[in-house]
Formats: C-alpha cells, sequence, structure tokens
C-alpha cells in the first residue's frame, strides 16, 4: 500500500484540512502577507471579537493586522520570525485580555530567502496545562517565557482600564473628551464599580497627567480629622498635632488631580469650606488666617442620590452644582456583563503572577461567572477570582469549585444588606439593636475600628461611640 503523495493535493484541499483542524493557525508568505488561517486562529486570538474573519484576513500584511488590534510588533511571533528568520515563540494580550501563546516557524525558498512562515497559537488553557508539566525542559522554557511576559506587563496590565462592553467604551470616549479640561467632574456608581479607576483615566487623560493625583475617602475619616486632612494645619493648632503642621491633600496635589471619594459623607461644616476653595482656589490650614494659593483638577465620586441629601438639608446645593458640571455614571457589572470575561481573565493572570502559579479556568467557569449577578461588582469579582486561584488545590479551577466561592459571597452579600425584624417594638429600640447586631457582624471580619466606619459607611468618632454605647469590646 502507497503513502498518500501530499504534491497530490490541490491548495483548496490544504485549505479544507487547515480549516477543520482544532488548532489555531495562520500562514503568511515571507513579507508577512496573510495567505490564510482558520477560524479557531481567530477564536484564540479574539480577533473574531474586532470584525476580522477567515476572509477578509487576507491580503492583509501582519502589521495590519496588529494595528487594528492595537497591538504592537513584539506581540506576533510571526513578525519577529519573519525579522529573525528562525523559529519564534512569544506570549502576548489579544483583544479583551486573553493570553496567548503563539509558535511561529519560516520555511525557506531554495536560495535561503523566506518562502513561508507558519504560526501556531494556544489559548491560556493550553499554556497553563503546559506549565504544570515537568517532564521536559521545554515546559521549564514555558513557565519562564510566562512569568518574564507577566512581569514586563504587570505594571501596564495594573494601569490598563479594562474595557469590553459598549457602555465602558462610551465611558472611556467621554473620560478622554473631558480630561482636556479642568471641568469639574462627579462619578455615580454603586461601591466597586470602579469610579476609582475612572478617575485616575479621566486624570491619565489630561495635561496634568505628569503631575500627583490624590484620593481621599471622605467616609472613611471621623469628622474631626476630615478638614486638617482636607486643608492641613498650623504648627500647634490643636493637642496632639504635629508640631511643624501638615500640608493638606488640596496642597499636595497642587497642579494635580483630586479626588473625593464618598462626597456625600462630608459634614456640612466642611461643605462650606470645600465650596470657598472651590470658588478662590485658596486654602487656609486649620489653625491659620493666611490663604494659600492651589491649582488643582477636582473630580468627585458617590454611591448616594446626593440629590436626596440636598432635600434632606445633608447636601448643599451650591456645593452639588459645583461638582456636578459633568456627570458620569457607571453602570454595575451585572449590567455589562461583556466586561466580566475580560476581568476574570485579567485578575487570573495577576494572581498566578502574585502566588507564583499557574492556575486556569475548566470550561463553563466564565460562564458561571457571566450570569452571576455581582452585588459587590467588581471588588467581589477580584475577591472571588483570588480565592479560587489561591484555595483550589488543582492546577483547572472547576465549576463547582468557584460555584461554592460564589454561594459563600452571596450568602455575605446578604447579610450585610438586609435586616430582619423578628418582632413589633419601638423604633428607637428597634434601631438600638440594629446598630447593635452590626456592629457584631462587622467584629467577625474587621476588628480596626477605622476599616469598620468604612464598611458601615458612618465616621469612627461614630463608631466608637457606639461601641462604648453598646459595652462592645475586641476593636481597636
Amino acid at each position: 500500500m502507497s503513502l498518500l503523495n501530499p504534491n497530490s493535493l490541490e491548495i483548496e484541499d490544504w485549505l479544507s484540512i487547515l480549516r477543520e483542524l482544532n488548532s489555531a493557525i495562520i500562514i503568511t508568505d515571507g513579507n508577512g502577507i496573510i495567505k490564510c488561517c482558520n477560524a479557531e486562529y481567530l477564536n484564540v486570538t479574539r480577533f473574531n471579537s474586532l470584525g476580522v474573519t477567515c476572509e477578509n484576513i487576507v491580503g492583509l500584511s501582519m502589521y495590519e493586522l496588529l494595528e487594528i488590534a492595537g497591538l504592537s510588533e513584539k506581540d506576533s511571533a510571526v513578525i519577529l520570525c519573519m525579522q529573525q528568520k528562525k523559529k519564534v515563540a512569544e506570549i502576548f494580550q489579544a483583544p479583551l485580555y486573553k493570553i496567548v501563546m503563539s509558535t511561529a516557524f519560516p520555511i525557506f525558498n531554495e536560495d535561503g530567502s523566506l518562502k513561508l512562515i507558519y504560526a501556531i497559537l494556544q489559548d491560556e488553557n493550553t499554556i497553563f496545562r503546559l506549565m504544570s508539566r515537568t517532564d521536559g525542559h521545554d515546559y521549564d522554557k514555558i513557565r519562564d517565557r510566562y512569568y518574564r511576559y507577566l512581569n514586563e506587563s504587570n505594571d501596564e496590565l495594573k494601569k490598563n482600564f479594562i474595557i469590553a462592553s459598549d457602555q465602558l467604551k462610551q465611558i472611556a470616549e467621554q473620560c478622554h473628551i473631558i480630561g482636556t479640561s479642568d471641568i469639574s467632574v462627579l462619578l455615580l456608581g454603586e461601591s466597586g464599580v470602579g469610579k476609582d479607576i475612572i478617575a485616575k483615566l479621566i486624570h491619565s487623560s489630561s495635561e496634568r497627567r505628569d503631575k500627583p493625583f490624590f484620593a481621599l475617602n471622605c467616609g472613611a475619616i471621623s469628622e474631626n480629622l476630615i478638614e486638617s486632612e482636607l486643608f492641613g494645619y498650623a504648627p500647634g493648632s490643636f493637642t496632639g498635632a504635629n508640631k511643624a503642621g501638615k500640608v493638606g491633600i488640596f496642597e499636595s496635589a497642587n497642579s494635580g488631580t483630586i479626588m473625593l471619594d464618598e462626597i456625600g459623607d462630608l459634614p456640612l461644616s466642611t461643605q462650606v469650606k470645600l465650596l470657598r476653595v472651590l470658588e478662590n482656589r485658596q486654602v487656609i490650614r486649620v489653625g491659620s488666617v493666611r490663604p494659600i494659593q492651589v491649582d488643582f483638577r477636582l473630580i468627585s465620586a458617590t454611591n448616594k442620590n446626593l440629590t436626596e441629601k440636598v432635600q434632606n438639608g445633608e447636601f448643599r446645593q451650591d456645593l452639588l452644582y459645583r461638582i456636578n458640571a459633568f456627570k458620569i455614571t457607571i453602570p454595575p457589572l451585572r449590567e455589562r456583563r461583556q466586561d466580566i470575561a475580560a476581568l476574570a481573565l485579567h485578575y487570573l493572570s495577576l494572581y498566578n503572577l502574585k502566588y507564583k502559579l499557574y492556575k486556569n479556568f475548566q470550561d463553563g467557569v466564565i460562564n458561571e461567572f457571566i450570569h452571576y449577578e455581582w452585588p459587590g461588582n467588581i471588588r467581589e469579582l477580584k475577591n472571588v477570582v483570588e480565592q479560587a486561584v489561591v484555595l483550589c488545590k488543582k492546577d483547572t479551577i472547576d465549576i463547582d469549585f468557584v460555584r461554592a466561592i460564589l454561594h459563600e459571597s452571596s450568602e455575605a452579600s446578604d447579610e450585610n444588606t438586609h435586616v430582619s425584624v423578628k418582632r413589633i417594638m419601638p423604633l428607637k429600640e428597634a434601631v438600638a439593636e440594629t446598630e447593635k447586631q452590626l456592629l457584631e457582624m462587622v467584629k467577625q471580619i474587621e476588628t480596626s475600628s477605622y476599616k469598620a466606619a468604612k464598611l458601615l459607611g458612618i465616621d469612627q468618632t461614630t463608631v466608637l461611640r457606639k461601641l462604648k454605647k453598646y459595652n462592645i469590646n475586641g476593636f481597636h
């Protein structure tokens, strides 16, 4: 029986075989012009999410494809193979933050010139499986290459704005537009949606990008300290004060950007002084009468309804006008499910790097994430992925393990957001009982009075006063 002669196959036969292979493959000529690829290549690289098909990719150069995907030459094993004229293997970040390993092989003409380059690509699950093997030094090379990639890109990954949904694309466009001005911005959204990241994106899009960026959580600082944090204090202003005085956040951020998170928790007395600073761009330190000129861009953020707080006399309307020149509402994660997969893979990469592991998700885990409601938004997703990476004893994090973590996370969220009344009682007594229960509940997860105040959305002084009132010990 004779073997099949490959030369007897027509080009269309070879293309048919290529299209049916499970491996992701792309072929270019010696100049990097794409001759063909299969659907699995577009799936692994996520180029299909950018409208690239097996038909319209033919004839493009690899440089043009990289430009479409927002990638650079170092992200293409094909280009490196073309430049170096030898086999090249590289790991890079595809669109939607999917990690891909590409191995490119050169094929030469008789005169030594490049005839073709073909590349085989593998997604992150395959990479992690190969990294877990120990029966060959090639796997050590893969591990080294993976960690080198993460170390080189980690700082950039942490700074990047993870974006996949149309909602965030629109917000990103708004950030770039308003970044060119000094207009005050108010960021609205539930806790954990990433308001701090949006604020940094606005700052990085502005002419102040090389100047300081300072963020202050107004709800995490006690009422008697908030003014000194914002405006600083003069030497000897009060008992326990630093003898040299203190520079406030407005002076520290001079020429830069200030983010006041949870601005709705500012005391009314501080709101008056903040309004004055916004009007004349001068601060007066606590205990001083000397005005100090400051130049800053203000970004405010809150998960509260400031209009209701104005109606209730808890927030000044004139201050709301000042901080609300441009408003951005960030939707919760459950309303932008396109971002969930990108974020989950992003945090998987970061925690693999942090803990020197190479875990991967079982097929179906990402789908489980996409259909979960995420009441804690990005903060909850980040925590769940970290738990999965650290606690799962297997290299592949399976669906049942993730479901157990999500169940615990959901129960914790329910306990933290619902109060149950078991009997009729005087309202004052019910409020006191609820406060006591909440403090006892917080004590199970946090014994710092400062952090307890942050969790409960009140100032530290109030927490200390109520701990004494209900004789609850164990906090510091």
